[in-house]
């Protein structure tokens, strides 16, 4: 019965299939044919001889058994060899079938690829030779793409919505705070992460708004099973977002973003954890393309650039915001959102000094402005409700500001005489207050001094606007360069001090003598232009390209067929004026690129 269990367990060690072991191993490319079967023969042949041995024999050589032992051992080992070289060889052959698989993909994708660029490259040749039927194939060939690419499309965009959810603000405005609370974000595997998360914790608070103070919002994070939910709520007053702050509501949701992306959603049981990680970092990294150039421009608009010191004992103390900062970017790198060496942030912060010195220039050049910008006199606007008015020492009338306060003062110290004597009787001595005191007398001769001291000042504005037009010393010759643009800058200058006029006039005249006066002004100048340009003989001779002026706003009025007509084969009056590249490159220009642009194109050809 001994005999019996050596040879089944003799038996056993038999039972591995040469030729099996073979293909295993030649589809894997580790072990030559020969090899593999002289191996399995040395093993076979020894199993052989310890086969030979019967139970007399074993029992007989019982005390041998040390050299039975250890040529059992030798050939377990063996055994133990070629079984790891079979493993070795069917964990590789899986590969090589992975890796041909992946290798048949792109020989596919490369062969389609190759059909759509020879049915491209064969359709105009089709269409020369009329053979209309092959076309439409062509045609069908890249259509059928088209369509595999948009059902791809399709496919994916109906993944990635029920993946990410968003609840978004009805308020037509993004700069409505409260708006902002009804934002969700709910992820259940960049433009509007920034808009709708990120950009409303900048800018709320924010003195952008000009609030003195308000409520600012603070992200709220819940998880129900396997959805996180990412909204809004309210909390305390501030005038301007603090950028430490800021940063950790920021830590907060890349936090989560960052777990949401760490691959523990994915369910795939030929990915190991390793891809999985690879797989899930690279998406990261991904969205942090796009999210990160457009958050850190709102990042230093909106927050850094406003959180720069005014004073030197903020700028002591801006050390910290540097620190925070650091830390921030550092937290970025190490959840993968941004490349490793990323320093943008930090380094804006560590220019502090410049953007001190740069915002103090700005504020004193504010103040500069509003300085330069202030009215030379201090004034008081008066209708006929009111009664009583401060007058300012004007001194010299020849100012254009200064003469029609003058003219105001005037006529509004002519108005209160009319009424003076009465209104002050009581207060005259003896005997006036007896009697009827008026300065009525006085009313025209104020007046005359006002109108006399704005009609100067319109005959000093005529002058130099009639002076201005004058150096021009006519408009012949206007196609020449130096005269062309003799001419621009007069005109120029006149727009230049018609404008002026009109705004140190505008709430000082009563509307309707400022309309009268630079009406009277600009009719005088348009008055000169047009007696000057009725001295010319013949506008085309002096003008030599206004009719290829006229045509060039023919085109920009006509259609294609219009423009078509006009050319005639190189002989209509758009050719006389145009040549064929300039047509064509205005075609393009204006109309978009159709059929029947290509047809005009094709007809308008280089004479």
């Amino acid at each position: 019965m001994a005999e019996d269990v050596v040879k089944t367990e003799i038996s056993k060690i038999r039972k591995p299939s040469a030729s099996l072991v073979t293909d295993v191993l030649l589809k894997s490319g580790c072990l030559e044919k020969e090899d593999i079967n002289a191996c399995v023969k040395k093993t076979l042949q020894k199993a052989e001889e310890v086969k030979e041995y019967t139970f007399d024999e074993f029992v007989d050589f019982s005390n041998s058994t040390f050299e039975m032992n250890w040529k059992v051992n030798n050939l377990l080992s063996e055994i133990q060899n070629v079984s790891g070289k079979v493993k070795a060889a069917a964990r590789e052959h899986s590969e090589l079938v992975k890796q041909l698989k992946e290798a048949d993909a792109i020989a596919e994708l490369l062969e389609r690829l190759y059909k759509i660029h020879e049915a491209l490259d064969a359709f105009p040749a089709e269409m020369n030779k009329e053979d209309y039927t092959k076309a439409a194939n062509l045609v069908h060939d890249v259509d059928e793409w088209h369509r595999q690419r948009a059902q791809l499309t399709a496919t994916l965009e109906r993944i990635w919505a029920r993946s990410v959810a968003w609840t978004t603000p009805a308020a037509a405005s993004l700069d409505n705070r409260q708006g902002h609370l009804n934002t969700q974000l709910k992820l259940n595997t960049g433009k509007k992460v920034v808009q709708y998360i990120f950009r409303p914790l900048i800018v709320f608070p924010s003195s952008h708004f000009k609030l003195a103070s308000a409520l600012s919002l603070k992200p709220e994070i819940s998880v129900k099973n396997q959805e996180i939910v990412l909204s809004f709520v309210k909390e305390g007053r501030k005038k301007v977002i603090d950028p430490g702050l800021l940063y950790l509501k920021f830590s907060e949701i890349f936090t989560v973003l960052g777990t949401f992306f760490d691959g523990t959603s994915i369910k795939d049981e030929n990915l190991k954890s390793n891809d999985i990680n690879v797989k899930s970092a690279a998406l990261f990294a991904k969205l942090g393309e796009f999210v990160w150039p457009v958050l850190l421009e709102n990042i230093i608009n909106e927050c850094l650039k406003r959180s720069v010191p005014t004073t030197s004992a903020q700028l002591e103390r801006y050390q910290d915001v540097v620190k925070n900062t650091e830390e921030f970017e550092a937290k970025l790198v190490s959840l993968g959102f941004i490349p490793e060496g990323t320093t943008d942030l930090t380094s804006y912060v560590k220019d502090v000094g410049i953007h001190f010195g740069n915002k103090k220039c700005q504020d004193l050049l504010v103040v500069a402005r509003d300085l330069m910008k202030d009215d030379i006199h201090n004034t008081v606007q008066v209708d006929s409700n009111t009664d009583k008015a401060v007058l300012a020492n004007l001194g010299d009338a020849t100012l254009p500001q200064l003469a029609a306060l003058h003219h105001n003062n005037c006529m509004y110290i002519a108005h209160h005489l009319l009424t003076l004597g009465h209104q002050f009787r009581p207060r005259l001595p003896e005997p006036l207050n007896q009697g009827m005191a008026s300065f009525v007398d006085l009313v025209p001769v104020i007046r005359q001094i006002g109108e006399k001291c704005f009609l100067d000042q319109l005959k000093i504005q005529q002058s130099n606007l009639l002076e201005l037009v004058k150096n021009t010393q006519g408009f012949a010759n206007v196609h020449e360069e130096a005269k062309n643009l003799q001419v621009e800058k007069t005109m120029k200058q006149i727009l230049h001090l018609l404008t002026n006029l009109g705004k140190v006039w505008k709430g000082i005249l009563p509307i309707n003598i400022y309309c009268q006066s630079l009406g009277a002004l600009f009719d005088d100048v348009i008055q000169y232009i047009a007696w000057e340009v009725l001295q010319l003989e013949d506008i085309c001779t002096v003008v030599p390209h206004w009719t290829r002026y006229k045509e060039l706003i023919g085109i920009l009025k006509a259609s294609l067929q219009e423009i078509g007509d006009r050319w005639t084969d190189g002989k209509g009056p758009l050719a006389q004026e145009f040549t064929a590249q300039e047509v064509r490159g205005l075609i393009r220009a204006i109309f978009q690129n159709t059929d029947r642009r290509a047809a005009i194109l094709a007809k308008i050809k280089a004479v």
